[in-house]
């Protein structure tokens, strides 16, 4: 668990059949969230912490509990599909090869 949290910047969609280019950007306390080239909503963690530590792993996507994992601030997990992820440039990431684990995943269809 990071020792600061970052204020949660929510996106609700409801598109079936459609792709969104979401592209996220956090620099020390600041984040940003630009969907498909549009409005940049920006966001800033509280706290001195400046750096992302989360001395674990990461859920990508969504959550085994999101109810206990956010002490009861979300009920839902993430519904959809992550296509490419790049973290700081990096070429694309395999989610299927790199996860340490998943659940309820299937194929992601373009």
């Amino acid at each position: 668990m990071a020792k600061s949290h970052a204020r949660t910047m929510a996106v609700d969609f409801k598109f079936e059949s459609y792709i969104f280019q979401v592209v996220l950007r956090r620099q020390g306390s600041l984040g940003s969230i630009e969907i498909d080239g549009g409005q940049v909503k920006r966001g800033r963690s509280e706290g001195l912490t400046q750096t992302l530590n989360t001395e674990g792993n990461i859920f990508l996507g969504g959550a085994p509990n999101p109810r206990g994992m956010t002490q009861g601030k979300y009920s839902d997990s993430f519904v959809g599909c992550i296509h490419t992820l790049r973290i700081q440039g990096s070429e694309p990431i395999n989610l299927n090869e790199e996860a340490v684990t998943a659940v309820n995943v299937g194929p992601c269809i373009r």
